[in-house]
């Protein structure tokens, strides 16, 4: 199985989804988080499973939320950059995917 790599970036994206989650209603920032973890999970098994974003980059979307996992691989790894809320504007998540 490949690793599994989150980048400092991504994981504060986690965070700071899980406590704007947390605030609107306690338990689902949790439940954000077992969203976000599953699809890291499936990532981490299937990668190829998910539509390819831009070369290397691929997207899954997370279940019941409106963000996606961008991540790239390889046989070794696979490497999450960003957790994207889908309404932001796209050129912040193409700005941070020609850094990695």
């Amino acid at each position: 199985m490949r690793r599994l790599l989150v980048t400092p970036e991504a994981r504060q994206d986690l965070r700071e989804a899980k406590r704007w989650y947390e605030q609107q209603r306690e338990g689902l920032g949790e439940a954000f988080q077992r969203a976000a973890e599953s699809i890291f999970s499936q990532l981490q098994r299937r990668p190829r499973s998910f539509p390819q974003l831009v070369k290397p980059f691929h997207r899954a979307s997370l279940h019941r939320y409106p963000y996606q996992a961008l991540y790239r691989f390889n046989d070794e790894m696979v490497l999450i950059v960003m957790l994207f809320h889908t309404s932001r504007d796209p050129a912040t998540a193409f700005a941070r995917l020609r850094a990695h």
